[in-house]
């Protein structure tokens, strides 16, 4: 997990505000941080050190990165991922970037030009605002405050969680980078890949698309171990259950939601994490209060608990397996999706909404107020790829998820008896103790939750 900023300017900064700015980055790199300042043009870095030698972080800083390249031994011999990114993006080896396996986000400029760009599969984000003076390119919002003082506005969405996109953002003129394009000096360069390309039609039967997800997820999980203790998010369903068995040397770590659904209390975990109303309700402040953005999901409070509460620096996360494997009840009776709000190509675009504009988004921004780093082995391109290859009925039939259970039960010669816990938590619970004079209307519960986020982070940050 590193901090990214650049910063464009038509007026002269002073150094030191600049690297007043990128301070505000450490969190997400406490390792170390490096930076240029040339031609009006800034442009720094604060590095969490995982992999490699750190040798490029010290040579003149033109080019920031946050992410993992996991295949970049694969592709060169270079020390780290960082340094083989900045060779590619340097020689604007644009198609080559399409090789690359693993989430990323990064920066480029000659001082004359800047060139940006994130992953595809939307894992990694940048925040970006422009106006006729100035061009911030940054991974938290609260670099873009450090400059110029942005305005909240209100916002609709038609989906169950608010999605961070172009037409979602609480904050005028400013936006998020949209995965696989390439942008030059803040506007639209050309596409470097995208998910929408990413549809093959796979020809096996169901049993060997087990035995293929399984030699497929192998070599992910291999690629993505890493080489340092990690803990597994672990909510004893299908999805962290499964992962277990390819990363055997993780420690598993697991939420206890008092008062709650008593599934957890069966949770064989390593790790139990005691989540409560106050605590609840103070991860809920921490995270608003870090990222300067609305809790897009309830997930993001309970997630921001567990990384806190681990001395590991890296997580596995199952994020993206319902999206993808078909995971959700509607996928049993051709609703309307409420994560996407759409009854075609759900699975695409449940993963573009849901996990591209809220969970991996949560997952870097809460990752990086803790100075941790999350992997997501289901968001990995290969896994995305050959899930959509397959047939519906090898994803959903008469229950959810299909492959996976059988995958499972081809590892383990086990079946998930009970649900996932999940990180609800007590969302609608705490809202009396996140703001004391919230008067929440009675009726859904869904509708309760999205009013009160909404209606909370306009009173805190509109003028």
């Amino acid at each position: 997990m590193c901090g990214i900023i650049l910063v464009k300017s038509t007026r002269h900064i002073d150094l030191q505000h600049h690297l007043d700015a990128l301070n505000l980055l450490t969190p997400r790199g406490p390792d170390l941080s490096n930076y240029s300042f040339h031609n009006n043009i800034f442009i720094g870095q604060s590095v969490l050190h995982i992999t490699g030698s750190d040798h490029v972080y010290h040579d003149h800083c033109d080019f920031v990165f946050n992410g993992q390249i996991y295949n970049y031994k694969h592709l060169s011999g270079c020390a780290n991922d960082t340094e083989f990114a900045k060779n590619t993006v340097s020689k604007q080896d644009w198609q080559n970037i399409k090789t690359w396996k693993g989430p990323w986000a990064w920066v480029w400029t000659d001082f004359k030009d800047i060139f940006y760009a994130s992953d595809p599969q939307l894992e990694k984000h940048l925040f970006v605002y422009q106006d006729k003076d100035i061009l911030i390119v940054t991974s938290e919002i609260k670099c873009i405050m450090h400059y110029v003082d942005i305005q909240v506005q209100k916002v609709e969405w038609h989906t169950k969680h608010w999605p961070m996109t172009q037409d979602h953002m609480p904050w005028q003129n400013v936006t998020v980078t949209n995965g696989g394009i390439l942008y030059k000096n803040g506007v639209f360069h050309s596409k470097l890949d995208s998910l929408d390309d990413w549809r093959t039609e796979y020809t096996g039967d169901y049993n060997q698309a087990v035995d293929d997800l399984d030699k497929l997820l192998t070599n992910v999980c291999s690629d993505i171990n890493p080489q340092e203790k990690f803990v597994i998010s672990y909510s004893g369903g299908l999805d962290s259950s499964l992962l277990n068995t390819y990363f055997p040397a993780g420690r598993t770590v697991c939420l206890d939601i008092t008062g709650k659904d008593p599934i957890v209390k069966t949770t064989h975990a390593d790790q139990k994490i005691t989540v409560d109303l106050l605590s609840w309700a103070d991860a809920y402040e921490q995270v608003v209060s870090h990222t300067f953005l609305p809790l897009a999901s309830w997930n993001w409070a309970s997630y921001y608990i567990l990384v806190k509460n681990i001395s590991e620096r890296i997580v596995i996360s199952g994020a993206g397996a319902d999206e993808i494997f078909g995971g959700y009840p509607y996928h049993l009776n051709g609703q309307k999706s409420p994560y996407s709000n759409t009854k075609v190509d759900k699975f695409l675009n449940d993963y573009k909404i849901q996990q591209g504009a809220v969970d991996l988004l949560g997952s870097d921004l809460v990752s990086g107020i803790n100075g941790k780093e999350t992997r997501n082995p289901f968001a990995h391109p290969d896994v995305i790829k050959f899930a959509l290859s397959l047939p519906y009925s090898y994803k959903v039939n008469d229950r959810c998820k299909s492959i996976l259970h059988d995958l499972y039960f081809k590892r383990t010669g086990k079946t998930i008896a009970q649900p996932k816990q999940g990180f609800a938590g007590h969302c609608n619970d705490a809202m009396h103790l996140i703001r004391p004079s919230y008067v929440p209307y009675s009726g859904d519960r869904f509708l309760q939750w999205k009013k009160f986020i909404q209606d909370d982070f306009y009173a805190r940050y509109k003028h």
